[in-house]
């Protein structure tokens, strides 16, 4: 009966986020019975939860050696997948499923250990179990897309990312992996679309709100990508949308220039440039001197969108890349 309470109190101090105590509550269980898997299981996940990956794996380990069960496997699988082991986590999932097959989250998971080591064809077939099992799991559909697009099928990753919006209308993870995947292919507008979707349904989700400032960046609405930028700064000072934006007010002062001479190699600032690439928080000692761009000038106007090309160079220019981009 202690060792009951003592699960029961943990139980509930882990589902109220108070997980210190909850592993302690879990340890008092073990004292008393070392022999309990129950307890060392419930450890074990709440360690993971923790970050105490080392000391979660030795938990799980020793409630598999009690008493194997589904469970044990997968939640040590996800350890070892959180890890990056994950050849160790796929063996975990796969003795999971001997116990029990039907388990679509545990499917899921074979296919994302099979995806990261590289091997998309058996990560599919394992995102379609997972799928056929529960039609609804959405995260499966959208990762089943995301493999057919690492596969370079973009008819399947388009149609199964249809179909987890399909399963909620409302679900921005899912249309900030199909943005990304429009944006791969170039089609811009269509990853905008996504994007501002995204955006609109949860606007405190990061992702969607700075690709959607990158979007409207490539496609020279640098004013609305401008106020994106600031409007992501505003949330998080030190976010790396900084350096873009400061790339995104350059380039609007040199449209009315000749681009043959600009150079942003030469004009902008070498501190910021290094910076940059190495990802430095924006205010890195290196950059503390470092004076931004302008801001947007009223009279310089946007680029105009166009579906048609104006010249003749243009057009050859634009057909020469459609012949060779699908080479690249």
């Amino acid at each position: 009966k202690l060792i009951a309470a003592y699960l029961g109190r943990g139980t509930a101090q882990a589902l109220q986020g108070n997980l210190a105590a909850a592993s302690k509550d879990f340890s008092a269980a073990i004292e008393i019975d070392p022999n309990c898997s129950d307890a060392w299981k419930r450890r074990g996940q709440t360690r993971a939860a923790l970050n105490f990956d080392a000391d979660a794996i030795k938990d799980l380990t020793r409630a598999s050696q009690i008493a194997p069960d589904h469970e044990c496997f997968h939640q040590r699988g996800i350890v070892y997948h959180k890890m990056h082991d994950y050849r160790r986590g796929l063996s975990d999932f796969r003795k999971a499923l001997d116990m029990m097959p039907t388990n679509h989250v545990t499917w899921n998971f074979v296919g994302l250990c099979e995806n990261s080591l590289g091997r998309t064809r058996e990560a599919i077939i394992a995102y379609e179990r997972a799928t056929s099992v529960d039609p609804g799991f959405k995260e499966a559909w959208a990762n089943l897309a995301q493999a057919y697009r690492d596969y370079g099928d973009r008819l399947n990753a388009e149609k199964y990312f249809a179909k987890a919006l399909q399963v909620d209308a409302n679900y921005t993870h899912g249309y900030h992996l199909r943005g990304l995947a429009y944006y791969g292919c170039g089609e811009i507008r269509l990853a905008l679309a996504d994007f501002f979707r995204g955006f609109q349904i949860d606007a405190t989700d990061r992702n969607c709100h700075l690709m959607r400032a990158v979007c409207l960046h490539s496609l020279g609405q640098l004013r609305a990508a401008v106020d994106a930028y600031t409007s992501l700064l505003q949330v998080d000072p030190q976010h790396q949308c900084f350096y873009q934006r400061e790339l995104c007010l350059y380039l609007h002062k040199t449209l009315d220039k000749d681009q043959m001479g600009c150079n942003q190699d030469y004009e902008l600032d070498p501190y910021f440039k290094e910076a940059y690439c190495k990802r430095h928080p924006t205010n890195h000692p290196r950059i503390c001197n470092y004076v931004t761009q302008a801001g947007i000038s009223s009279k310089i106007p946007d680029v105009v969108l166009s579906d048609t090309t104006t010249s003749v160079a243009l057009r050859q220019l634009v057909e020469q890349s459609r012949r060779f981009g699908p080479l690249i």
